[in-house]
């Protein structure tokens, strides 16, 4: 994203840009406010508010998993 308010944030790095394409993939909309709202978090965090979200039935939930799995953090100042 270009809006500088997100340039310091996980939005703004290339593991937010492969999490958006699953995010696009499942049509489901609301999981880019789960990201949105965990900004405080930590990448991972948000990986598994994602996940919870589409529930294990969700044939997405296994890659939202896989990416929590990753532990990774949040954008360092």
């Amino acid at each position: 994203m270009k809006d500088s308010k997100y340039q310091e944030t996980y939005i703004a790095t290339r593991e937010f840009e492969k999490r958006l394409r699953s995010i696009f993939k499942t049509c489901r909309n609301e999981l880019i406010s789960i990201y949105i709202k965990h900004l405080d978090k930590n990448l991972w965090e948000a990986d598994r508010a994602a996940a919870d979200l589409l529930g294990k039935e969700n044939e997405w939930y296994e890659t939202f998993n896989s990416y929590a799995d990753e532990k990774l953090t949040n954008v360092k100042d």
